[in-house]
């Protein structure tokens, strides 16, 4: 889905650049795909990476896309917001519960156009986009947090 999205992100935000971090078994054909779309020069797939490695992909980059067709929770998202980036998620599965569009990130449909319009605007409008990662980060912080999900969790054993 982002993948195909970029060619619209592109005709407008020229100089952006797209950072796949994760090993699977799509990788070789979303490397073949950006080719045949001749997106390639603004497409860098990483491979898997983890701990520090990680941490800095998520603190140098502008935003975090999640466009995903059925996410069960979203993990990725808490890490994006740890890091004070703006997200943009789609409205399917898990994120559609804790991502409030236009509070703490976007939500878009699962479909190209959406999702390029959902990238255009957090890169257009800075000050929206700081608002967002920083909703977010809070977000991450009260209700994620060890303290919340803990008390959640003796919560459920003491309605039991």
């Amino acid at each position: 889905l982002l993948l195909r999205a970029i060619p619209a992100v592109l005709k407008h935000h020229h100089d952006a650049h797209f950072v796949f971090a994760g090993d699977g078994d799509m990788k070789e054909a979303l490397e073949s795909e950006a080719q045949a779309l001749g997106i390639s020069h603004a497409c860098h797939f990483l491979g898997y990476r983890n701990g520090e490695e990680l941490t800095n992909l998520f603190k140098a980059c502008d935003l975090v896309a999640i466009p995903s067709r059925n996410e069960p929770f979203g993990i990725v998202i808490l890490e994006a917001w740890s890091a004070g980036k703006p997200v943009v998620a789609t409205k399917n599965g898990g994120p559609a519960e804790f991502v409030w569009h236009e509070v703490n990130g976007l939500k878009v449909n699962a479909e190209e156009n959406s999702i390029a319009w959902g990238i255009c605007e957090v890169i257009r409008d800075k000050g929206k986009a700081n608002w967002l990662a920083e909703n977010g980060r809070k977000t991450a912080e009260s209700s994620f947090c060890w303290d919340s999900i803990s008390g959640q969790t003796e919560g459920v054993y003491h309605r039991i």
